[in-house]
C-alpha cells in the first residue's frame, strides 16, 4: 500500500461500519513532550518526531495496553522490547 503503517491500520478500524471513535488509540512520545525518550535520545533535541521506544520505556508502554491503546511508536527493528510486547 501506499499508507504507512501508522495510517493504514487506524483508519481500518477508525472506518469500522456504525464505529464512532474519539479517542487516539495510539502510544507516542513526542521528543519535545516533558515525558520524553527513557530509551534512545534523538540526536536532535526537542524536535517534533516520535521518539523511538525501547526496554526502558516498557512501563510505560505496558500501561498504555492496560488503558486502551492499540498501537505503539516508533521502534528499532532489533529492540527486544518488541518480543515483550507480543508475549504480553
Amino acid at each position: 500500500s501506499f499508507a504507512p503503517d501508522e495510517l493504514f491500520f487506524q483508519s481500518i478500524l477508525a472506518n469500522k461500519k456504525n464505529q464512532h471513535l474519539n479517542e487516539d488509540l495510539k502510544f507516542v512520545f513526542k521528543i519535545h513532550s516533558d515525558k520524553g525518550c527513557s530509551s534512545y535520545k534523538p540526536a536532535r533535541a526537542r524536535g517534533f518526531g516520535p521518539c523511538t521506544l525501547g526496554g526502558n520505556d516498557w512501563n510505560d508502554i505496558s500501561e498504555a495496553q492496560k488503558n486502551g491503546f492499540l498501537f505503539a511508536r516508533k521502534f528499532y527493528a532489533n529492540d527486544p522490547v518488541k518480543d515483550q510486547i507480543v508475549e504480553q
